[in-house]
């Protein structure tokens, strides 16, 4: 949820607003980690960051001479794709020893 919407908003915005979400639902009465949830859709909102459509320093990127958009769209790929194995591989078993 969170990756796909941040294409669409503002990156701090999908975070208060899936984080607003996840708190409803914990205070609800289902059964998530809350610190571990509430760190994963922080992670997962800041993949913006990297990505030119909906962020500051991609649009910087792209409006620079010095580089391609080819290029700039093959390293925010490999950049995401290493955010990801980073939250698969580190993130989420480290969550299930500490939480």
């Amino acid at each position: 949820f969170t990756i796909i919407i941040t294409n669409a908003c503002n990156n701090m915005a999908t975070l208060m607003i899936a984080l607003t979400l996840a708190s409803a639902l914990i205070a609800g009465g289902m059964p998530l980690d809350g610190p571990a949830l509430a760190g994963g859709i922080l992670v997962m909102s800041m993949m913006g960051l990297v990505l030119p459509s909906s962020s500051m320093y991609g649009a910087f990127i792209h409006t620079a001479q010095l580089v391609t958009p080819g290029a700039v769209i093959k390293n925010a790929i490999l950049s995401v794709l290493y955010i990801i194995f980073c939250f698969c591989v580190i993130y989420v078993p480290l969550c299930q020893i500490v939480y």
